[in-house]
């Protein structure tokens, strides 16, 4: 993943204790990413039973992968958040309410 041009992850360490209206915006967000050539994935340290619930219930058009839950509360606070990496490096990191913001280009 790293090597990826363009990516987006959505973390969302606790799926148990996330804003769960920020999957609303997100979604809308990670909708406009794909259409534009992003891949999308998600980060969380809860079982694929929760993250699948989640993604079932907003519709998320993105699998979560696991990963350890400080490790993504040291890549950000806001929970769920939005990041974009370019080749590893990170471009843009936006808490859920400022999805919105998040400056997509046409690739």
């Amino acid at each position: 993943l790293l090597a990826e041009e363009n990516l987006i992850v959505v973390i969302a360490y606790s799926i148990s204790n996330t804003e769960k209206e920020g999957f609303i915006p997100i979604r809308q967000v990670t909708d406009e990413a794909l259409k534009k050539g992003y891949k999308v994935i998600g980060l969380s340290a809860s079982s694929p039973e929760i993250t699948k619930g989640v993604t079932d219930e907003y519709k998320l058009n993105f699998d979560f992968y696991f990963c350890d839950e400080t490790t993504l509360k040291t890549i950000i606070r806001s929970f769920p958040g939005i990041i974009e990496l370019q080749k590893g490096t990170i471009k843009q990191k936006l808490h859920w309410k400022d999805a919105s913001e998040l400056k997509l280009k046409k690739l």
